[in-house]
Order: structure tokens, then C-alpha cells, then sequence
């Protein structure tokens, strides 16, 4: 059961080796702790998948998983490679929207929660590669300026009373 302290609440959660090396890497480059890192792409990502959930997009998304899942079948099981164990304190209100999307997808709270790392991570590859990413900037930004812009496109789309 998560541990409650005020508006926050823990998330515990398994992260696969690969996710865990890639975040330490930028945690020694950035001046950003490792649960501030995840923390704030946790909350981004669950905003954003709250959004696509308000609009209706998420049980679309479900079907077009489960048909390809279908298709593809794996030539062979996966072999676990290790990884840790974390737990960050997060805000109650995305706690409950994890919980739910997690419910809705059919997916626990862990793979969720892994799966919107791992797509945080390889976003960011990608404007390192183009060489526009600072891993202190970048972080702090999805912190607090990254709320701010994607609120303000809400708004200006005039979805603001779908997402409350």
C-alpha cells in the first residue's frame, strides 16, 4: 500500500536496466536528482496520457495494441535483464490517473510507469542527436515550464473543460 504524506503519495515501481543506466548517465550530468528526473516524466507523461484519455483516444489506442499484439507473435520470450526497484513520491491526483489509465489499458502501474520512462528516454535521444538537449535544462524544464506550455495549448484549443 502506498505510504501518504500530505497531497503526495508513493509509487513504487520496477525499472528495467536499461532505463535505470541511461537515467544515472543523466543524473551525473545534471544537477537533478534521480526521483526529481523521474518524478517530472512521470507526471508529464500521465498528463499527457490523462488528455488522450479525456478526448477518447486511449481505448483506440487499446484496440490498435491488441490487434498488433495479435499479429506479431515473439519468436521467443523475452529474458529478464535485471533493473531496480524505485519509489518516488508523486501528487495524489497523478497517482489516481495512473491508476486508472493502468486499469484502462489492461497494463500494472509498473509496466505504465516503465513504458512512459523508456518513451521520455528515447524522446530525449532524439533531440540529443540534434543537438538541442542539455540534460539539466531539459529536466527542469519538464518540471515546471513543460506544465505550463502544454496547459497554455490546451487552452488556446479551447480544451480546457474537457481536461478538468
Amino acid at each position: 500500500m502506498p505510504a501518504e504524506k500530505g497531497n503526495k503519495k508513493t509509487l513504487s515501481f520496477w525499472l528495467d536496466n536499461d532505463s535505470a543506466i541511461k537515467i544515472k548517465q543523466i543524473v551525473e550530468k545534471s544537477d537533478i536528482s534521480r526521483s526529481k528526473i523521474v518524478g517530472n516524466i512521470i507526471e508529464i507523461y500521465t498528463k499527457e496520457l490523462w488528455f488522450y484519455h479525456k478526448l477518447g483516444f486511449i481505448p483506440l489506442v487499446i484496440v490498435i495494441r491488441n490487434i498488433a499484439e495479435k499479429i506479431k507473435k515473439p519468436k521467443t520470450e523475452p529474458k529478464e535483464q535485471g533493473g531496480q526497484a524505485i519509489t518516488i513520491w508523486i501528487d495524489k491526483d497523478v497517482y489516481s490517473r495512473i491508476e486508472k489509465i493502468a486499469e484502462m489499458a489492461g497494463l500494472k502501474i509498473s509496466k505504465l510507469v516503465n513504458n512512459q520512462i523508456r518513451l521520455a528516454l528515447s524522446e530525449f535521444k532524439i533531440l540529443e542527436k540534434f543537438g538541442v538537449a542539455h540534460h539539466s535544462q531539459i529536466f527542469k524544464d519538464l518540471g515546471e515550464n513543460a506544465k505550463n506550455r502544454f496547459k497554455a495549448a490546451i487552452e488556446k484549443e479551447g480544451f480546457e473543460q474537457k481536461i478538468k
